[in-house]
C-alpha cells in the first residue's frame, strides 16, 4: 500500500503576528490584487528571497510572486480581498518557519528502493502524507506530476537525420566518384541503397515517436490517496512527492512511489516491458 495526495485552495490560513520581523518586511506599496514588499535583510540573497517567493506563491489567494534579489523586493499579485498587511504576514509566517533553500530540495538523488520505508519517509518528511498546503508548495517548486510532452518531428526532418552519418558520406562520395568515372550505373544503385536506407530509417522512427506520444498523452486520470490524514480521490497531476497513493486491484500506479505496506501485490508493467504476466512487488527493501 502507498498513498498520495494534493492540495485545494481554500480560505486564507490564520498566521502569527511576529513582532520581531515585523521590520524586516514592511508594505511598500498596496493596491486592490497587488502588493510590493520590501525585504530589505535578503537583499542580495537571491536563493533565499526565491526561497521565500515559491512558499508564498503556494499559499491559497495568492495568483503570482516575483522576486528582486537587487532590491530586495517581492512583487505579488493576489485575490483583492485579501490586504497588504496581510500578504506582508503570510510572508513573516513563512519567514518565521526557515528559508533554508536546502532544506526545501527534494530533487536530491536517492536509491529509493535500497531505503527502508521509514527512512524515505523521513527523506521527504511525510509522516502520515502531506498537507494541503505543503503538498501545492511543492507542486508550485517542482512543477505537475505530468510526463514532458514530446513534440512532433517533420518527415523532411527524419529523413535528413538518417543521412547523417558516416557510412551514408562515405557511400555518397563513392557514388559521387563513380559517376564522375562514368559508372552511371553503380551510382544510381548506391544512391539507391541509400534512399531506401534513409526510407526505412526515418518510417522507423517516426513509429517509435508515434508510440512514444501515445505513451505521453494527456491523461490525469483520479487516484486515490492520503490528503490531510483522509483518503480523498484526486487527478493524478497533483500527486507532489511525499504523498502517499492507496493502491487497490485495478488502480493506477500514478508515480515512481516507494511501497510501504503491501499485502499480495501485483503490477502489471507490460505497457514498459511488454511481460504478459504481472509483477509481485514487496515492501521490503531491495
Amino acid at each position: 500500500m502507498t498513498r498520495a495526495r494534493a492540495a485545494s485552495a481554500g480560505p486564507a490560513p490564520l498566521v502569527r503576528f511576529d513582532r520581531r520581523l515585523e521590520p524586516h518586511v514592511r508594505v511598500h506599496h498596496a493596491m486592490p490584487g497587488r502588493t510590493r514588499l520590501r525585504l530589505a535583510p535578503l537583499t542580495g540573497h537571491a536563493d533565499l528571497l526565491e526561497a521565500l517567493a515559491r512558499r508564498l506563491s503556494a499559499r491559497p489567494g495568492i495568483v503570482l510572486v516575483r522576486d528582486n534579489a537587487w532590491s530586495g523586493a517581492l512583487l505579488v499579485e493576489h485575490d483583492p480581498a485579501l490586504s497588504g498587511e496581510h500578504i506582508a504576514a503570510l510572508a513573516r509566517d513563512i519567514w518565521r518557519r526557515g528559508l533554508d533553500p536546502a532544506a526545501q530540495s527534494l530533487d536530491a538523488l536517492h536509491d529509493w528502493h535500497a531505503l527502508s520505508a521509514n527512512e524515505v519517509i523521513a527523506a521527504l518528511d511525510s509522516a502520515g502524507g502531506l498537507s494541503g498546503a505543503e503538498a501545492n508548495e511543492r507542486l508550485a517548486r517542482i512543477g505537475e506530476n505530468r510526463l514532458p510532452t514530446i513534440p512532433a518531428v517533420s518527415g523532411l526532418k527524419l529523413v535528413a537525420s538518417q543521412l547523417q552519418s558516416a557510412p551514408v558520406a562515405l557511400l555518397g562520395a563513392s557514388a559521387a566518384l563513380s559517376l564522375l568515372t562514368g559508372g552511371i550505373g553503380d551510382a544510381a544503385l548506391t544512391l539507391g541503397v541509400i534512399g531506401l536506407n534513409a526510407g526505412i530509417g526515418a518510417g522507423t522512427e517516426n513509429w517509435t515517436q508515434k508510440l512514444v506520444r501515445g505513451l505521453t498523452r494527456p491523461a490525469d486520470p483520479d487516484v486515490a490517496v492520503l490528503r490531510d490524514g483522509a483518503p480523498a480521490s484526486l487527478p493524478a497531476s497533483r500527486i507532489a512527492p511525499g504523498d502517499w497513493l492507496i493502491l487497490t486491484p485495478g488502480t493506477h500506479v500514478a508515480a515512481d512511489a516507494r511501497l510501504i505496506e503491501a499485502a499480495a501485490l501485483f503490477a502489471d508493467e507490460s505497457i514498459l516491458t511488454g511481460e504478459s504476466l504481472a509483477a509481485e512487488k514487496h515492501a521490503g527493501a531491495a
